[in-house]
């Protein structure tokens, strides 16, 4: 049965620490140690499936997106590309993206590659984490046309979906093949953030304008609005965890 979780800004959760969680952007799933990882500020919150948090990870830093891959949780940290063991909470790898001016989204092909969008410089950049003492990074986008924000990958079509900001914000992909892009389809929401699929072939997306979830099909053929209890409010950077078949949704507003 899939659930839907929401992580509100205003909610006044609070942990051991006496911190509130404040400046929610974005929410990844460690299937490691079953447990929701929650940027939080300048710290990354660690929570479970019942809401209540459970202190920080370690030295763990998460500006924007987020994604766990191997153990490992990759999180933008200004213009840098950052690794932290998802139990101990200690950096194990730090790639500074060359060019990069405001880096947003990140998606993983859970194996070895990480995608990362740049909002204001229009880009889309290729990093290779097999080495963590070594990574590289790479443009493949050099210009997507539109203000890229939420990105997620798509194994069965050797693609990444790519969502843009702005109003009748249109839906990309990338052929990993050829990395060309192409529209998919323009939809009637403003403001995509974020973009995650599921175990059954069905995308999710985070609009502001409406503050909705709407689940499209795997070729965006159809779409349906999602009921979330009490509503969304700016939802940001959303994530399926497939493992157990849940949505999770941080509202920054």
């Amino acid at each position: 049965m899939k659930q839907i979780f929401t992580f509100l800004f205003c909610l006044p959760f609070l942990f051991t620490q006496a911190q509130s969680l404040t400046g929610i952007e974005s929410v990844e799933y460690d299937p490691t140690n079953q447990i929701f990882l929650v940027s939080n500020g300048n710290n990354v919150v660690r929570m479970h499936s019942d809401a209540i948090p459970q202190g920080t990870l370690g030295v763990a830093k998460a500006d924007y997106g987020m994604e766990v891959m191997n153990g490992v949780l990759f999180s933008i940290v200004g213009s840098a590309v950052k690794g932290y063991d998802v139990t101990t909470g200690a950096q194990v790898m730090s790639k500074t993206i060359s060019g990069a001016v405001f880096l947003n989204g990140m998606a993983s092909n859970g194996v070895d590659k990480l995608w990362v969008t740049d909002f204001s410089a229009k880009k889309v950049h290729e990093l290779n984490v097999a080495d963590l003492a070594n990574p590289t990074s790479t443009v493949i986008v050099a210009s997507t046309g539109s203000t890229p924000n939420g990105i997620c990958y798509d194994a069965t079509q050797n693609r990444l979906v790519l969502v843009s900001w702005g109003s009748n914000a249109a839906i990309k992909a990338i052929d990993l093949s050829t990395n060309t892009l192409s529209t998919i389809v323009t939809t009637s929401l403003g403001n995509i953030d974020g973009v995650d699929n599921d175990n059954y072939g069905n995308y999710y997306l985070a609009s502001w304008s409406p503050n909705a979830i709407t689940r499209y099909s795997n070729e965006f053929t159809t779409s349906q609005t999602i009921t979330v209890t009490g509503g969304v409010s700016s939802p940001a950077d959303i994530c399926y965890a497939e493992e157990i078949d849940t949505l999770a949704i941080p509202c920054t507003g």
